[in-house]
């Protein structure tokens, strides 16, 4: 009984640092909505290493040790998805080549859109963005498909949006 309730504590400790490495260190601290929104442009890639210590430790971790987990797991999964990034849960260490290599292939298949929106208020809101691969003649979803004809699965990794840039005063 002592075992699981030392590795139980050891784990709710784990599980506080894990919160703490993707929530900001200072007490009242936010991140800055420029970087959090992804105004700088950068791609955050984020990689969850402690899946394989949690699903050992499932049975001695109360509800309390479960929630501090989802939710660091949710914040790096929003912030990587916010600046144009992925976030990744390997369970074992064998996936972490997939997992480079992943974002490997992302970081040197990028593309840059451009547009002008049509609201051009200098507000400094954040304004939501939806990128989507449509066929331009029919404007419906594009098929993409191989020689063979058969359908190619894709996915669209793009920020959620930009904030509007504000007047010079």
């Amino acid at each position: 009984v002592k075992i699981p309730r030392l590795l139980a504590n050891v784990f709710s400790k784990l599980a506080k640092a894990a919160v703490r490495m993707v929530t900001p260190p200072i007490a009242g601290m936010r991140l800055t909505t420029e970087y959090r929104r992804g105004v700088s442009g950068v791609p955050i890639y984020g990689v969850g290493l402690m899946q394989a210590i949690r699903e050992i430790m499932d049975p001695y971790m109360g509800s309390i040790q479960r929630m501090d987990f989802l939710q660091a797991d949710n914040q790096m999964r929003t912030f990587s998805k916010e600046t144009g990034g992925m976030a990744f849960f390997p369970r074992f260490y064998g996936e972490m080549p997939g997992i480079f290599g992943a974002i490997h292939e992302a970081m040197r298949n990028q593309y840059v859109l451009t547009y002008a929106p049509s609201n051009q208020e200098r507000d400094g809101k954040f304004r939501k963005i939806k990128v989507d691969l449509v066929n331009p003649e029919t404007n419906e979803p594009l098929r993409v498909v191989d020689e063979k004809g058969k359908p190619i699965k894709y996915q669209i990794v793009a920020k959620t949006g930009y904030t509007a840039p504000r007047k010079v005063e």
